[in-house]
């Protein structure tokens, strides 16, 4: 909990300087009883990928709990039904996996719901084609990076338990890790000269 804050007034102390977005997925209910709340106070708008299949689920989000996320003014996506990895589905499975859910949260919030977030990252051609075809304007891999408007799909890095503090404040930095090396090595090969 503690690391968990303590990235996100990190970020809020980045905003001049970098843009920065929150996600979080897998339809837990701390997403609305700790983290939602928490990222509205410090002015973050995040996107809840939910799975419809853990939707009312003892530890997981329910209806109720969905419409609080929203009027805290967090978006709704979808992360499918089952946590299942779109990329390993036949076509019936994908297009259940990717249709059905994005309705039913249509119905449940009354809200459009335009964005995925890939059940553990993964896509291929079929699963970028099918998301396409379901609505979908924008989905989320877990390819780490920086996320580009426009981009199909967009990256995303997730914040780990195991990552320190100066890794995790590492990927704020807008300035590129090859970028400040590249400075200091002139800086120093200057001052030998």
């Amino acid at each position: 909990m503690d690391q968990f804050q303590d990235i996100v007034r990190f970020a809020a102390s980045m905003r001049e300087k970098i843009k920065c977005e929150f996600t979080i997925d897998d339809s837990n209910l701390s997403d609305a009883t700790i983290a939602g709340p928490f990222l509205a106070r410090m002015g973050f708008s995040a996107q809840i990928f939910v799975l419809t299949g853990r939707i009312g689920q003892k530890g997981s989000l329910d209806q109720i709990a969905l419409r609080d996320l929203i009027d805290m003014g967090h978006t709704i996506g979808s992360h499918g039904n089952a946590h299942r990895d779109w990329k390993t589905l036949d076509v019936g499975e994908l297009v259940d996996e990717i249709h059905t859910p994005r309705k039913r949260l249509q119905d449940v919030t009354g809200q459009t719901i335009d964005a995925a977030g890939l059940p553990f990252g993964g896509y291929n051609r079929k699963v970028l084609a099918e998301a396409r075809r379901a609505g979908f304007k924008r989905l989320y891999s877990s390819d780490g990076g920086v996320a580009r408007d426009g981009d199909w799909p967009a990256g995303r890095t997730s914040l780990r338990r195991d990552m320190s503090p100066v890794r995790m404040h590492a990927l704020f930095d807008p300035e590129p890790l090859f970028v400040r090396l590249k400075r200091r090595i002139k800086a120093e090969i200057k001052k030998r000269l």
